[in-house]
Order: C-alpha cells, then structure tokens, then sequence
C-alpha cells in the first residue's frame, strides 16, 4: 500500500496521530537503506519524501485540524525533518496555484513548533533537486525526469513566500518562517540574476527580520557575480551584463563603469515628479508656442538622460517604459486619485510634450539630439515605440480596461445617490485606451505621422484631435451627484484635462476685473484630482503665483463698481479664490502667501495700527450688535484686511461666548480654523472656549470639505493623547468622536508613514539600487531630503555621501560592481536639485572632505578625486548648463590652487589638557597638512592633464 493511501484512509477513520506515525515508521526505510528499495520481504517501504509527499497531499489546499496533527506528530518524532517537508512544500507553492494565505499559516506554524526546527547551523542550499518520490512506478520515472532537468534556484522557489509576508495581513507564521529559511539560505552557488532582481524589488516591502538576511545575501549575490569564475559568468545574462560588468583604465585607475540605465531613468523620473512641485513654468495661456514648454525639471531629466546615454532611441523607448510602468504599478486603486491622475497625465502628456520640446529644441539641448552632432534631425520615435508598446501590450491592455471600470463605478454611484436622470458625459470628449490615447497624442504633436502610428500599433486607430463642449460650463451647471463621473471624465478623456486647464486658467487670469462662474472655484478645490490634472501642464509654484496675483490682489478701482453693487457677493468670491488656494498649498506642500500666513496669527489688541483697531471695533460692533453687517462695513473693509483680521477678530469674540453673543457664520476661514487647533493644543486645559468655537465651526454643516482638508493635520493633532486634551475636550463636551468620525469620511486620518530612513543607510543602499524594488527611489529621496533640511543640512549630506566614496573600496584599483556604480552615481546625485536645495555640487568645492585621514596611496587617492570633479562638472554642465559648470571650476581652482580639500565643518577641536598633548596634536596636524597639500597638487595635476577637461576649461585651469 502507498504512504498516500496509508494516510488517506488513516484520515477517513480518524486514526489518532500517533497510531498512524507508528505505522509509518514501521513501514519506512532506515538511513542506511537502499532508497530504491521499494520493497523489503514483500511489504512497500516508504522514503522521507514519499511520507512527506503522502501528508502534503492532505494539507494542502485546505488543511484540517487533523490533518496538521499528522503532520506536527510526524515532524517532532523524527519520522520526518523540517527541512525534508519543507523543500516538498517549496516545489509545490512553485507548481501548483497559491492556497488561501490561512492555509500556508496553518503549515507554517506548525513547521515553526517542531523542536527540531530548520537550524541555523545547517544551511539550505541555494540549488535544490526536485524530491524523489519512490512510492509508484510512475512517481519514481517523473521524479527521475525531473532531476534530469537540473536543479532549481531556492530563491526562486522561495518567492511565494516572498511575495505572501508583504502582505500585510499575512500571519505571524508565515513572515517568522520566511525569515528563517532566508537567513539559512546558503548564497554559492548564486541563483539567476533575474531571481535575485525580483527578490530584491520587494526588499523595502518586508519587516526587519526578512529584509536584512534578504539584504546580506543579496549582496553576497552581486559580490558574487563580479567575479571571473565561469558560474559567474553563466549568471549573468547579455541583458544585464551591462548593469553589473565594469572596467578598468589603462593606468590602473578604477573607472567610473556605466550606469543601468533603466532603473537610474526611474530615479531621475521620480526625482523630477517632486521637482515639479518647486519649479517653476510657463503658463501654457496666450504663448506663440504652438505646444507648451515642459516645465524645466523635465527638461532636465532628459538632459540627464543624454549625460547618461548616447543612444537616443534607447533612451526614449527606456522614458516610455519607464513612465507607463510607473502609471501601471501604482495599481488600480490609484486610479482616479491623485498621485493616479498624476501618473495618467505624464505618461499621455507630458512626455509627449517634452519629446515634442526635443523635437524643436536642438540648440538648447547642445546639438546632442542628433548623431551627425547638428541637432537638427528628426526625432524618430517609431522605433522605441514600437518596442515599448509590443513589451507592455497586455498590462496595459488590463490598465485600460480598469479604467473603464473605474468610470462605470463612479456611473452606478451617482446614480444610487441622484434623484435625477442618468449622467451624460460631455459631448465631444471620449475616454479611450491608453495605447490610443498616447498615439493620438504623438499625432497630434507631430511627432507621428498616421502612417507610422499604423506601424507601431495596427491594432489602434488614431484619434483626431478634436474640441468638445466647455468644461468649465458643464462643471458649473452639473447636479452635485454627477460630479464624481464627469471630473473623472475630465481627467481621463482624451485632452479633455488640457482644455480644461486652458478654460481655468483663462477664468483666473481674466479676475478680478471678470469675476469667475459661480462656485467654480470651490468646486476645482474640493476635488484634488482636478488640481493634480492641471499640475500636467503647468508647475504648482506657477499656478500658485497666477492664483495670489490674480485672486487676492488689493481690489483694483475698476472693481469698486462691482463691489458696491454686491458687496457680499464679491467677499464670497473672494473666499472661494481663498479656499482654491488653500486647499492648493496643502495638496502640493507649497509655502503659503504671505497674505494667508498673516491670516494664521491673531494680534493682541494693543499692537494693532489705528485703523486696524477702528476697523476691529466696527466689525465687534456689527458682530454683537443688533443691527448685523451692513453692506456700508463690507465696503469700508477691504476682503484682504478682513480675512487678516479673523484670528484677532475670533480671539475679541471668545470673552463673549459665555453670554451666547457670538456669530460664527462670518468665521468659516480655513485660517480661523487652523489657528484655534494651535491654541487648543499651546493652552491645553484652558482651551475650553476655543473647542466651543472650533466644534461650530469644524463640525457644523456649513463647514466646506476643503477646509476640513486644508487643516487636517491640526485637526488631527487634537486626537493625540499625546497632548493630554482629554479632559478639557469632556468637561467642554467636545464632540472628539464627531471630528474623528468626519476626517475619516473624507479619508483624512491617513495612517502616519515610518519615518524617513537614516542618510547613511540609504547613501550605502546606492551600492545595490539596480535591484531595488520600485519604492526604492522614494525612499531615497525621503531620506534626503530629510537630511537637507537639517541645519547645515547640505554640507552633512554630501560629507556622508563624499566619506562613502573616498574610503579604501573606492580608492582600490580592484574591479568591484557595487563601487563602480556607486562612483558613477554620485555625480548625477550632486546634481540634483534634492528637496528644491541647489544641487549639491554647487557646494562640492568647499566641501571635499578627508575622508581618507591618511592615505596610503596618495597618488591613487588624487586620482579619484579627480575623476569625482571631472564627472560631477560634467553632469552638471550637461543638466544645468555650462555657466553652472564654469562657476563650479572657477570655485574649484580658486580652492585648489592656495588653500584647497579643507572641510568647512571641522571636527570639533577639544582643548589639550597638556604641553606634551598639544605638541602632538601640533605635529599631527603639520604631518596631516603636509598630505593635504600634496594631495590638492596630485588633483590639480590630474585636471590640468586631461586633455578632455583641460581643452573644455583651459582658460581657468591655465591660470
């Protein structure tokens, strides 16, 4: 009889645990046994994996409580190993479809319990066979064909594990056992670098206890296949060599090696997306440009592009996948969100435009554009195209039609919650796929004729450019339950999002002499996807600049006409511009205008002008008054001057909430709002009349959604207990559940992230970024930033980052991948302009450190010094221009040739407690000088005799 047909009917008779073990045992072969000895004195003998094979089969898919007790009994008599079941589990997770993730805990667990549990000491190899199963003729020649076929990558069985611990319900169980056979897992013979690529993509995705055994034998991976061994060079594959091999030069000296381009493509794009929200563009409205400009964070992700790359058709099929795999990552939960509109928008959009700016801009670009150097050729993009859109035909395939879903959803809503006729999308506007969408786009730029679009995709019409109704009147006019379908049909319909940017931007700029339609712009301002879908096309600092100048400007004498025929209705025009603002600034994270940080304090009574406490009287008056506001006060009052004077107004009106005097209608200011949190939490238990007025204000019914969102995190901040504000918030019966309660419906309480990771951690993770996961580059970019805000934040990072480089590794003429990618990444990270900080290569001349206090090689040493100057002057003339590059080397000679390689933040110097002790340090210090000053004159030589560098810069090197 069969081991599964042992257990089977052991199982269908509840035979206990025990009794079936002794069966198996009796029945199973002894270590020093024939394992192909099926038979012995007529009666079938099973192997460990037969009996591993037999209890497999009853766990999985749906393990039972009896089942797991055969096999938890198995486990801790030693009829079988951990390890043994284990490897039997790993090749089933990989051949058959996943089980339900309660399951694989329900294994896990009971693997984990057994006392003889997979051992430290014993390591897992890293290439398994597939078990061999004896119980069958049949099992054994399948067994036998399988081990013909060589052995398999355990990474790559290990990856169902990999992927279930990132999910954040998984259980205990599973992540604990994850984590333990990781850190057994031998890393030699290294598994197929692919393996290992997607492995190391959900890194920053796993808990502590997976991430760093993953993380040292990933490295041990890529140390691994650095070398010249024949299993190294099998690994490594002619698509990926190019990101790991490196070179030596001539003279010994380590070279900088070529960058992966890929995913440094995905770095720099990600990096430009944050740029865009400190840069600042043109207003695409009444240009002579046929096409608007990019605004210049792109601009400079593509010229980064050629400083890392002359093959053009490379590096704009690497821009399509790059973009469209960023869209598509994102999931579909990001669709019709902001960070989903955003990614939707440069995708079809913004690189379309910025290959149309290529297209025309050769002489901005250096004349790199073209091979034959004029800059004027064509840009072909049928090629790169073509390859980009056949590579990603079925995932995007799946991404549009989740599109569609998605609308349909926001259809089936509004229809649940209207009363009112089925909605009908805006005539002349039509939501296609994203394959069409991107070449009808590249059409209409020129950059496609309708013959080559044929070519690249035959499956795909190519739209014509076309203009529907205006969005801006369907906006205004559309039943409040049909709004959720049409602005998702602005922000996906094909170019529907620019000629609704266009109408916006024309209704801002025609203000104040033209006053905007009826609550267009709180409608704009309660939808922050609409705001991403203008940010496409023009920067938010720009938009920011147009909105203040426009729409809260001192009233102009041609306004004073329409201010006296409807002074309530200008003040209630000026506020929606206020809450557009508002809720602007705080979806991009811009700087307030100063007439909102003014709105933020509240003045004491004795430190206002004249006119300021005239003013302040009339409104108290009017406020506690009998006779209300007069159209007279609303006049008298500029909307600037009255929206400045809320906190200062609201402080006065606190002493007279206890006799019930007090109006709140006027005092709906998201300002108002934020200053009270402040109070609330500043006074803490004497706060109680500030949560009186706060509960009207926040929790009331006539409170805008824009406000609640402008001034969520003080909003929130009064959940703390931190702040100890539960027993003012009962004793003024603050309703603290309420204001819970409505940040959540509007998805307010977002769960705060882990805080940004440690600058040394993420400047040594650029050794291993090529198989990083996606999140990779914002993670890094966190940290730096982060980092850069700290005080004298600039020259610390870049200490860090320069002490990384200049350490023996990075002096060794030794050809080693990590160090070669990280010296070649580090001056396109000096020129970035990280955090809206100037990039950090404008401060490289003051800031070379001694990173090597005493080098034992001086001229090697140098020469690496040289080699980082040389490459950071040439990424950032190549990005920023050569006037940017001209006052880097100018600042750089001026510091070499007299006074040069001194840190601007020394160490601090402690006092010597003696004569002996200062007279060393004295010697010391003469002895370290005396390094330094042949180290600046081994840098100077080595510039002045690149012939490269030299001809580019000869009339400041020969000074």
């Amino acid at each position: 009889m069969l081991a599964g047909e042992v257990v089977k009917r052991a199982y269908s008779r509840a035979v206990s645990p025990s009794k079936l073990v002794s069966i198996l045992k009796s029945r199973s072969l002894d270590n020093d046994e024939d394992e192909l000895s099926l038979k012995v004195d007529g009666e079938e003998r099973y192997t460990a994996d037969d009996i591993a094979a037999a209890l497999l089969e009853r766990v999985l898919p749906r393990p039972c409580s009896l089942s797991l007790a055969y096999l938890s009994q198995a486990l801790s008599s030693s009829l079988l190993s951990p390890r043994t079941f284990l490897i039997h589990l790993l090749f089933y997770l990989s051949d058959n479809e996943l089980p339900i993730i309660e399951s694989i805990g329900s294994i896990a667990g009971v693997l984990l319990s057994c006392p003889t549990s997979l051992q430290e000491t014993d390591p897992l190899p890293s290439l398994l066979s597939r078990p061999l199963e004896t119980h069958s003729e049949d099992a054994l020649k399948d067994s036998l064909a399988a081990l013909s076929n060589g052995k398999v990558d355990t990474l790559s069985l290990l990856l169902p594990f990999l992927r279930l611990s990132t999910n954040s319900s998984a259980p205990s169980s599973v992540t604990a056992l994850t984590a333990q056979i990781v850190s057994i897992l031998s890393p030699f013979p290294p598994p197929s670098l692919d393996v290992a690529l997607e492995a190391g993509n959900l890194l920053p995705m796993f808990p502590e206890e997976i991430s760093g055994p993953l993380r040292n034998f990933l490295g041990s991976l890529m140390a691994d296949l650095t070398q010249d061994g024949p299993m190294a060079s099998a690994q490594i594959t002619p698509s990926t060599r190019r990101l790991l091999e490196g070179h030596i030069h001539q003279n010994g000296q380590a070279s900088v090696g070529t960058l992966p381009l890929k995913p440094t493509i995905a770095l720099l794009l990600e990096h430009a997306h944050r740029a865009h929200r400190w840069t600042q563009s043109d207003i695409p409205l009444g240009s002579t440009d046929k096409f608007p400009r990019p605004s210049s964070n792109f601009i400079r992700l593509l010229k980064a592009g050629r400083y890392l790359t002359s093959d053009r058709e490379e590096l704009i099929k690497i821009l399509f996948e790059v973009s469209l795999e960023r869209l598509i990552q994102a999931g579909e939960a990001e669709i019709g969100k902001v960070s989903g509109v955003r990614n939707w928008g440069w995708a079809v959009e913004g690189l379309p435009l910025l290959l149309r700016w290529w297209h025309d801009s050769g002489e901005e670009m250096n004349g790199k554009i073209s091979e034959k150097g004029n800059g004027q050729d064509p840009l072909d993009i049928v090629s790169p195209l073509k390859l980009a859109l056949q590579s990603m035909s079925s995932v995007l395939q799946t991404y549009s039609q989740q599109v569609m879903q998605a609308y349909g959803k926001a259809i089936q809503s509004s229809e649940v919650e209207g009363k009112s006729s089925g909605f009908n999308p805006p005539v002349g506007w039509q939501i296609i796929t994203i394959q069409e969408y991107l070449i009808g786009n590249l059409v209409h730029l020129g950059l496609l004729t309708n013959e080559e679009a044929a070519t690249v995709t035959p499956e795909v019409s190519v739209i014509s450019a076309q203009t529907g109704e205006s969005l801006i009147g369907r906006i205004t006019s559309e039943p409040k339950s049909h709004l959720e379908p049409l602005i998702f049909y602005i922000c996906y319909a094909y170019r529907a999002s620019f000629h609704f940017t266009t109408e916006i931007l024309k209704v801002i700029q025609d203000a104040p002499q033209v006053m905007p339609p009826e609550n267009l712009l709180l409608l704009v301002s309660s939808h922050p996807c609409l705001l991403s879908a203008i940010t496409t096309y023009v920067c938010p600092p720009s938009f920011l600049q147009l909105t203040t100048s426009h729409l809260l400007s001192e009233p102009a004498e041609i306004d004073n006409l329409a201010r006296s025929e409807d002074p309530q209705g200008y003040l209630t025009k000026f506020g929606e511009g206020i809450v557009l603002i508002e809720s602007f600034v705080r979806e991009f994270e811009l700087r307030l205008p100063n007439l909102l940080v003014k709105a933020r304090r509240a003045v004491g009574y004795d430190l206002l002008s004249t006119e300021e406490t005239e003013r302040l009287n009339r409104w108290v008056k009017a406020i506690f008054g009998s006779d209300g506001i007069e159209d007279q006060l609303l006049l008298a009052t500029p909307p600037q001057a009255l929206y400045i004077l809320l906190p200062t107004l609201v402080q006065q009106a606190l002493a007279a909430v206890a006799y019930g005097q007090i109006d709140l209608d006027i005092l709906h200011s998201g300002g108002v709002i934020g200053w009270l949190c402040c109070e609330i939490v500043r006074l803490g238990a004497l706060s109680t009349l500030h949560l009186i007025v706060l509960q009207a204000l926040a929790l009331g019914d006539s409170c805008p959604p824009q406000l609640l969102r402008v001034n969520n995190k003080e909003l929130a901040s009064l959940l703390d207990p931190s702040h100890g504000l539960q027993e003012v918030v009962s004793s003024s019966n603050f309703n603290i559940t309420g204001l819970r309660s409505k940040l959540e419906s509007q998805e307010l309480l977002a769960v705060s992230g882990l805080p940004p990771q440690r600058l040394a951690v993420a400047v040594q993770s650029i050794h291993d970024f090529p198989i990083a996961s996606p999140e990779w580059p914002r993670i890094f970019f966190d940290s730096i930033s982060a980092s850069l805000n700290r005080f004298q934040g600039a020259f610390e990072t870049l200490r860090l980052i320069l002490t990384e480089a200049f350490t023996s590794s990075f002096a060794s003429s030794l050809n080693v991948t990590s160090n070669e990618l990280y010296k070649k990444f580090v001056p396109l990270l000096l020129s970035l302009d990280c955090g809206g900080h100037d990039p950090l290569a404008r401060i490289l001349p003051l800031s070379l450190p001694d990173a090597m206090q005493n080098p034992q090689d001086l001229s090697v040493y140098a020469s690496n010094v040289a080699v980082l100057i040389k490459d950071c002057v040439s990424a950032i003339t190549m990005i920023w221009g050569r006037e940017q590059g001209l006052q880097i080397v100018h600042e750089l000679v001026e510091e070499l040739a007299p006074d040069v390689l001194s840190s601007p933040l020394p160490s601090p110097k402690t006092k010597p407690t003696n004569v002996i002790q200062k007279n060393k340090k004295h010697a010391r210090n003469r002895q370290l000088n005396a390094k330094k000053e042949q180290v600046k004159e081994e840098v100077l030589k080595g510039l002045q005799d690149d012939e490269e560098f030299n001809n580019q810069w000869s009339d400041i090197l020969k000074r």
